[in-house]
């Protein structure tokens, strides 16, 4: 079985068998000040070296939007050239995961959790994603592609969703995914 952030307390994950744990890179951590940063102290590589000694598997949870990045909300904003070719440098997100599964995968990361629980409505306790859905699946299309070209047997996954604050937020999600034309020949950008 997964534990969250099972880092804080890995003798205890090890006791217990922890097999999967999930690791917070936030961008505006890693990146706080400008894409020049690159700081790896957010996430030590002591975790990871521990997750491996201990046989867990680790997904990384890409999030949190620095404020250089986005004219929107901190953390929680749509990042600025979202909508941009993965390969062109204002493609802000694209730079930031291609640098992050390339660094971090080298180190042992292979899943990639993209965002988390963008159905929480903005104004809400909870709230981490203020973009649309149709921003959000090109959140995870960037992604997803991005990932693939530095590594395609790199797996993605879709962001935990709540379910109780938007029961119909996944049906939308869906409904954005397969209207768009090039998603079945791209496996609808994300594998689990």
């Amino acid at each position: 079985f997964g534990a969250i952030e099972a880092f804080w307390a890995p003798n205890e994950a090890a006791q217990l068998g922890v097999g999967w744990e999930r690791i917070l890179f936030y961008w505006n951590e890693i990146q706080p000040n400008g894409p020049g940063d690159w700081n790896t102290l957010h996430v030590p590589e002591e975790w990871l070296a521990e997750a491996n000694a201990q046989g867990r598997q680790v997904v990384g949870l890409l999030k949190n939007t620095p404020n250089w990045a986005t004219e929107g909300e901190f953390a929680a904003g749509v990042p600025r050239g979202l909508y941009l070719p993965v390969d062109d440098p204002g493609n802000l997100w694209a730079n930031y995961v291609r640098q992050v599964a390339g660094y971090y995968g080298q180190r042992g990361v292979r899943n990639w959790i993209v965002w988390n629980e963008p159905d929480i409505a903005p104004n809400v306790y909870g709230h981490e994603f203020a973009g649309s859905t149709e921003d959000y699946y090109q959140l995870l299309k960037v992604a997803y592609t991005v990932i693939k070209s530095v590594d395609p047997g790199m797996t993605v996954h879709l962001g935990g969703m709540t379910y109780w604050h938007d029961p119909g937020y996944l049906r939308e999600f869906l409904q954005v995914v397969v209207a768009d034309p090039d998603a079945a020949a791209n496996n609808y950008y994300f594998d689990v």
